[in-house]
């Protein structure tokens, strides 16, 4: 009779259904969503450090511009301002969808704002060097980074490579606010001999082609007019929203000039906006035609480019042969 109910027993323990091991798992999105939560609440009690970290484990989980937005907004808090104009950037880039529209005007508007205080760096180093190591500034610098616009704070960097067989260059220079710097590190070749005569020495440009080889330069000049485009957009949609919110603003205004104190934060967002979209625009088209010229004077063999601030904007020039 014992030996009955034992091999009772073992038949239902078989024939039971296993446990799901995923209903007493939490749902990810909502672990997402309350980490989000987290990190807005220390945002809000100014504990920006604290709240990075909660933002960027958001993000990683959710990829959400929103997230992002949040990141680029903490390292501005704590004065990164390149790891900021970094994340705005990616979140422009992220809020692809029609869902993202505010989180995309919101990044770019600030994008604009942040643009001048910050500087950016090309490096490009010898093609023929092997297993070359760039450091700046004493830092390494990923082989990933090299030939693209490298986000820094304005000042002087110390460029360096070194490559196997004991090849060493290094190079000084100085990254104004608000520009892009191109930086050549090749090392030295062997002298000409008499069947091949030394190449002609490079011609000095302007301020456009500061210290770069001609391929170097037209690498930045593209650089800089796709990133010229890019603002030039931000202020676009920067004057939109803004032109659509003081139309808004004419429609429920009972007084001239809309005084009413209710309305005040949103008469200051759309003044901002309008100041935003003129920087925008200016800075763009500035970026564009300089970018262009630079393209130019990188391809050409006997060129000058130069550029003249006047007020309210300024005149790009180039002549060259081609």
């Amino acid at each position: 009779m014992t030996r009955f109910w034992l091999v009772c027993l073992a038949l239902v323990a078989l024939s039971a259904e296993p446990l799901q091991g995923t209903a007493w798992a939490a749902d990810p999105e909502d672990a997402a969503r309350e980490t989000f939560r987290d990190a807005k609440r220390l945002y809000d009690g100014h504990q920006y450090k604290a709240a990075l970290a909660k933002f960027q484990t958001a993000y990683q989980r959710t990829k959400s511009p929103n997230a992002r937005l949040y990141v680029a907004r903490c390292h501005l808090k704590l004065g990164d301002l390149p790891a900021a104009y970094d994340e705005l950037a990616g979140t422009v880039r992220d809020a692809s969808e029609p869902r993202y529209e505010e989180t995309r005007n919101a990044a770019a508007a600030e994008l604009v704002l942040l643009e001048p205080k910050v500087g950016r760096l090309i490096i490009t180093v010898d093609k023929s060097a092997a297993n070359p190591r760039v450091t700046m500034n004493g830092k390494p610098v990923d082989n990933k980074k090299l030939g693209e616009p490298i986000t820094v704070k304005p000042g002087s960097f110390v460029v360096a490579a070194k490559a196997d067989g004991g090849k060493e260059k290094t190079e000084k220079v100085a990254v104004p606010a608000g520009r892009t710097i191109a930086v050549g590190l090749y090392f030295e070749q062997p002298a000409a001999s008499a069947e091949t005569p030394a190449p002609a020495p490079k011609r000095r440009g302007t301020a456009l082609a500061d210290e770069s080889n001609f391929s170097t330069l037209e690498t930045a000049g593209i650089v800089l007019t796709a990133l010229g485009g890019a603002v030039l957009v931000a202020g676009a949609v920067a004057g939109a929203v803004g032109a659509a919110q003081a139309a808004n603003l004419e429609d429920i205004c009972t007084t001239e000039g809309c005084t009413e104190p209710e309305f005040s934060d949103a008469v200051t967002t759309a003044n901002t906006l309008e100041i935003v979209s003129y920087i925008g625009l200016s800075v763009g088209i500035v970026g564009v035609m300089t970018g262009i010229a630079m393209t130019l004077l990188g391809r050409g063999e006997s060129d000058t480019a130069f550029v003249a601030p006047l007020p309210g904007g300024g005149i790009v020039g180039y002549t060259g042969t081609f």
